[in-house]
């Protein structure tokens, strides 16, 4: 887990530098008139976002296994699949220009 937390962390520093487009689902496979409907910007803001909280949410379950407390462990593993689900709709709709 402490693995995943640090490839996280780098990929949400990597998309804040506006780098590592070709890592985002669907984005290479983009026509050049799709991919000028959304503001490239936004969209590597949003997915530093989405990076940075989904490290936020394993790094609670971290401290839970680390200090057994089972309501950590369940509260990081519960706020994961939610944020992703909204950092995706917050994607495709404020992404676009």
């Amino acid at each position: 887990m402490v693995i995943a937390l640090l490839m996280l962390l780098a990929l949400g520093v990597l998309f804040a530098l506006g780098k590592g487009g070709f890592l985002i689902a669907g984005w290479n496979v983009m026509s050049p008139e799709e991919r000028a409907r959304y503001d490239e910007k936004k969209v590597y803001r949003n997915m530093s976002a989405m990076m940075f909280s989904c490290a936020l949410c394993l790094a609670i379950m971290l401290l839970g296994k680390a200090t057994e407390i089972e309501a950590l462990k369940w509260t990081g593993a519960l706020f994961i699949l939610p944020c992703v689900i909204v950092f995706a709709v917050r994607m495709n709709r404020a992404g676009k220009k």
